[in-house]
């Protein structure tokens, strides 16, 4: 019967001590990269926990980039989190959808645009854009209280969307 491979080893650092240091300093370089990336997955993991409240509130709220990007970023800290994969996902649909529908609309003139937009919302009301095109679409008609109105529910579905704030301001100038 060979002799083991630990019965080989130890043989091997008794006749050699400097191939037993060489082992140990291999063995706390091994162990110190572990841990080195344990805290990273840690880190990762904390990270993804704390953009999951943005996440859900961006995606409640029907700000569908925000919670493309959110989500996107959990998915990959965190990769097995299907929820956040299949939200991602889906958010990346409906703005490509709004992205197809919005160069569609190009050949349309403003009323049949208001009228597309109007068509839309029922779907998703919380898509800002939606509210904030049609709102565009009735101040180029010249229909300033319903153009108010839509910019007003765009703004309050997303604040931070300097489009409807710039047709508002056009509005009250």
């Amino acid at each position: 019967r060979p002799p083991s491979a630990w019965y080989r080893l130890t043989r091997r650092v008794a006749r050699n001590p400097a191939a037993w240091v060489l082992g140990a300093v291999a063995a706390l370089v091994l162990v110190g990269s572990v841990g080195v990336w344990g805290k990273r997955r840690f880190e990762a993991a904390l990270e993804a926990r704390s953009l999951r409240p943005i996440a859900e509130d961006a995606w409640a709220q029907g700000r569908l980039h925000e919670a493309h990007d959110a989500y996107m970023r959990i998915a990959v800290l965190d990769p097995s989190d299907g929820l956040a994969a299949g939200r991602a996902e889906e958010a990346g649909r409906r703005l490509g959808e709004v992205a197809r529908l919005r160069g569609t609309l190009g050949a349309l003139g403003a009323e049949e645009r208001a009228r597309v937009w109007t068509a839309i919302l029922p779907q998703d009301p919380r898509l800002a854009e939606a509210y904030r095109e049609r709102g565009r679409c009735h101040l180029w008609l010249r229909d300033v209280e319903p153009a108010r109105k839509d910019l007003e529910a765009a703004i309050a579905l997303d604040p931070r969307d300097g489009g409807a704030r710039v047709y508002l301001a056009q509005i009250y100038q």
